[in-house]
C-alpha cells in the first residue's frame, strides 16, 4: 500500500461518516477546510523543527516522537483542522497576512502555535495519539515502509 492510501485511510477512519474527506499529495501539509482536502508532500518543519518540537513538547507536555514520526504528526494535526473546523479564521489570516513574506523564526513560529486553530488542532492531535498510541505506531511504521 502506498503512503498516500495509507494517510486516506486514516482520514477515512476519522471521518467515518463523511467519506467526503480527500487526501492529496502537494508541497505542504495543509488543509482546506472548505474543500475537504488535506494536502501532504514535502518534509513539515524541515528547517524548523528544532525550534517547533522543544516549543509543542514543553507547552503541550506530550512527546508525540515516541509513537510517530513529525510526518505523521503533521498529518494528524491537519486531521484536528478538519475535526474543529475553523476556530477563529479571522486571527489566523490576519497573523498570516502580516507574515506573509517574512523568514520563520522560533519567534514567530511560537506565535504562530499560539493562534486558536493551532491549539485547537495540536490538542486534538495529541489527544487522538495518547488515545490509539499502538494504532499510531503501527502506521507509523508502515508510512516508513510505503515510501
Amino acid at each position: 500500500m502506498n503512503e498516500l492510501t495509507l494517510y486516506q485511510e486514516l482520514a477515512n477512519i476519522i471521518f467515518y461518516k463523511d467519506k467526503s474527506i480527500k487526501v492529496i499529495q502537494g508541497d505542504s501539509y495543509l488543509c482546506n477546510i472548505e474543500e475537504s482536502i488535506i494536502e501532504i508532500g514535502g518534509e513539515p518543519f524541515q528547517d524548523i523543527e528544532d525550534s517547533l518540537q522543544p516549543y509543542l513538547l514543553l507547552d503541550m507536555g506530550f512527546n508525540y516522537i515516541d509513537y510517530c514520526s513529525t510526518t505523521l504528526y503533521s498529518f494528524i494535526h491537519e486531521l484536528g483542522h478538519m475535526v474543529n473546523g475553523w476556530v477563529n479564521p479571522l486571527e489566523y489570516y490576519a497573523f498570516t497576512d502580516y507574515y506573509e513574506d517574512e523568514e520563520l523564526t522560533y519567534d514567530i513560529i511560537k506565535q504562530y502555535l499560539s493562534l486558536d486553530d493551532e491549539i485547537y488542532a495540536n490538542e486534538w492531535a495529541m489527544d487522538f495519539i495518547k488515545s490509539n498510541k499502538k494504532y499510531i505506531t503501527k502506521l507509523d511504521k508502515e508510512l516508513l515502509y510505503a515510501k
